[in-house]
């Protein structure tokens, strides 16, 4: 099906003449996301949660629901940690949505 990336890295060993090179390729494979290891899934909730925290423009189109909802839907309820996760989440939401309507009043 071809690749989505291709690596071709040129170095030097330091205090060494000799030019080196290395050469990757990524294969474009696809594979729906709900197949995916449900670990590999909620990992994806972690990282949109810290894209969301840092206004990432990757995380334009994210909502709060959406990561809740996927941290959710793939947690593992035994695993404490990841209960503890999620209530951060559903905190930093609270916390966030009245930052946002405290900034809309001060700009009114």
């Amino acid at each position: 099906p071809g690749n989505i990336a291709e690596i071709k890295l040129q170095y030097k060993l330091p205090n060494d003449t000799t030019q080196r090179r290395f050469d990757s390729y990524i294969p474009l494979t696809y594979k729906d996301f709900n197949s995916i290891d449900r670990n590999v899934r909620f990992s994806t909730s972690v990282i949109m949660f810290g894209s969301i925290l840092r206004s990432s423009i990757i995380a334009k189109n994210i909502s709060w629901n959406d990561v809740i909802l996927l941290a959710t839907q793939t947690s593992d309820d035994k695993d404490p940690i990841q209960t503890e996760f999620i209530s951060l989440l559903k905190q930093a939401k609270n916390l966030y949505s009245r930052q946002k309507k405290r900034k809309k009043e001060f700009q009114l």
